[in-house]
């Protein structure tokens, strides 16, 4: 049996496990970070791509879609409900497009003829003034349905990417005398001066 015993070596012993216990525990929390950013970016890379995909879809492309995962996880399902969505919006718009352009065909050749005919009607010798003044205000609301179906039909084709432009040096004052030589016609009966 041992009364007194030095302690001088126990204690150096527990202070050096105390550091070793120390260190050990903080490489624990650098490998568990690390590790877990590692599995983390492992499990997030699919989530990565497909936000990487989905960035491009635009109305000017709603073809793409988005890279489906191999594994049979939330993500999977997600990027299903995703590519369905873009289906149901590139259907969507599509119909929208064929819808104004086909309005619009529709809509310029009763304008023509309702035009071509008020027209004729102005020309006629038995017309009274108050009918001349009412025939050019209908007149008037023909060529604007005109207009808007011809507006119609440009943003038709400018959303099916069909807008034929070309670019390049042009001369402006022609585009210009023309229009004011259009506009000093419409405006000639109306007293207005251009």
């Amino acid at each position: 049996m041992v009364m007194a015993h030095p302690v001088a070596k126990t204690y150096a012993t527990l202070g050096r496990l105390r550091n070793y216990g120390l260190l050990a525990t903080a490489a624990a929390i650098l490998l568990g970070m690390g590790g877990g950013y590692w599995v983390a970016s492992f499990a997030l890379k699919p989530v990565r791509t497909i936000t990487e995909v989905a960035r491009h879809v635009s109305a000017e492309d709603l073809t793409q879609r988005l890279p489906v995962p191999a594994p049979r996880d939330e993500i999977r399902l997600l990027t299903k409900v995703l590519n369905a969505t873009f289906e149901r919006l590139e259907r969507s718009y599509l119909q929208a497009t064929r819808f104004a352009a086909d309005a619009s065909h529709q809509l310029k050749t009763p304008v023509t003829i309702m035009r071509a005919a008020i027209e004729d009607l102005l020309h006629s010798p038995n017309i009274r003034p108050d009918q001349v003044t009412a025939l050019n205000d209908v007149l008037d609301q023909t060529r604007r349905l005109s207009s808007l179906a011809d507006g119609l039909l440009l943003l038709a084709k400018a959303d099916a990417g069909h807008l034929d432009t070309h670019l390049g040096d042009n001369d402006i004052i022609q585009t210009i005398e023309s229009c004011i030589e259009v506009t000093e016609i419409l405006s000639s009966g109306h007293g207005i001066r251009i």
